[in-house]
């Protein structure tokens, strides 16, 4: 087999984790775009960026958009949920319900009860 070296995450991985991190909500990367951006294939960087980080492009594109919602929300400025998931990138308020159970582990509701009851 090949011998296992100390290497970094994959150039191509490094770049798409990038251009995801920094993607205007507004204008999300398609996968075809990303791979071309990348200099590989759609398919190729979707198996790399599993094998590299652990999770599909989708799910740290989730990721980054909770984490762009949980800033936005608790920064104090009035964003209700619904305003703060679209602006974080979200296509909906059922896909942001979804995926931010999934991720945090409560309903938005539930959080956001918990968030004030903080304060």
């Amino acid at each position: 087999g090949e011998a296992v070296l100390a290497v970094g995450v994959h150039p191509a991985v490094e770049a798409a984790a990038h251009a995801l991190r920094h993607e205007d909500p507004n204008h999300p990367w398609t996968l075809d775009a990303l791979g071309r951006h990348c200099g590989v294939s759609p398919s190729h960087l979707s198996r790399l960026f599993v094998r590299h980080t652990g999770v599909t492009i989708v799910e740290f594109r989730n990721r980054r958009r909770i984490e762009r919602f949980l800033a936005l929300y608790g920064s104090g400025h009035r964003h209700d949920l619904l305003s703060a998931a679209l602006t974080s990138g979200f296509g909906s308020y059922a896909q942001f319900h979804r995926v931010f159970r999934r991720i945090m582990g409560c309903s938005p509701a539930e959080y956001r009860r918990q968030l004030h009851r903080e304060l």
